[in-house]
């Protein structure tokens, strides 16, 4: 290999590197940050099922769907549109399109726009916010759609790691005190997401 090749190949890997881990060490920290997700569902102090929490037995997933880690390609706002999301109550959450993400499954090209928190919050300034639909919505998953949460410093060259594994419930699945962003049709996917949080029975 040329030494030119060679310092491509470890760029490719370094954009990547989210992405390149193993299934293996990719379960694991899907597996991690789902434990996490429970405890603080368990802790009534950060939980949405406040006093119900003491008796909450667990969230339910998908069995780790390797097909779901994916890598996306990124394309930044030009414009940074600033749009209100209509909410499970009369509110309106304002957002600001950041970019959008292309990938594939099974062969299907898929797009998803990201969004930013409007006004930014500084304490959480590098925050990215994924709201979805999929064709499992209102089946095995909940019927107002799922949120994947991102960071800015995730995207490195334009590329992104997208796991899927790792989409979760808008606290409004579990109650209606809540006033939960619905997402965009534009952020509709005409494939099964079989990844991630399943619905609360």
């Amino acid at each position: 290999m040329c030494i030119s090749n060679f310092w491509s190949w470890l760029v490719v890997i370094f954009i990547l590197g989210g992405c390149q881990i193993s299934s293996a060490q990719s379960k694991k920290k899907v597996l991690v940050y789902q434990k996490e997700l429970n405890q603080s569902y368990k802790d009534p102090s950060t939980s949405p099922l406040k006093e119900a929490a003491y008796s909450f037995e667990g969230l339910t997933f998908f069995d780790y769907n390797k097909q779901f880690r994916l890598k996306a390609n990124f394309v930044p706002s030009s414009k940074n549109k600033i749009v209100n999301f209509e909410t499970s109550t009369n509110r309106k959450a304002a957002y600001k399109k950041y970019g959008k993400l292309t990938f594939e499954v099974n062969g299907k090209s898929q797009t998803l726009t990201v969004f930013q928190g409007y006004p930014i919050n500084p304490m959480n300034k590098n925050h990215l916010f994924v709201p979805f639909l999929d064709q499992t919505n209102g089946n095995s998953t909940y019927g107002g759609g799922r949120y994947l949460d991102l960071k800015i410093t995730d995207i490195s060259k334009n590329k992104v790691c997208l796991d899927f594994n790792k989409s979760y419930n808008p606290y409004c699945a579990y109650s209606d005190l809540y006033s939960c962003p619905i997402p965009p049709l534009e952020n509709q996917l005409d494939v099964e997401v079989k990844a991630g949080v399943l619905m609360d029975k």
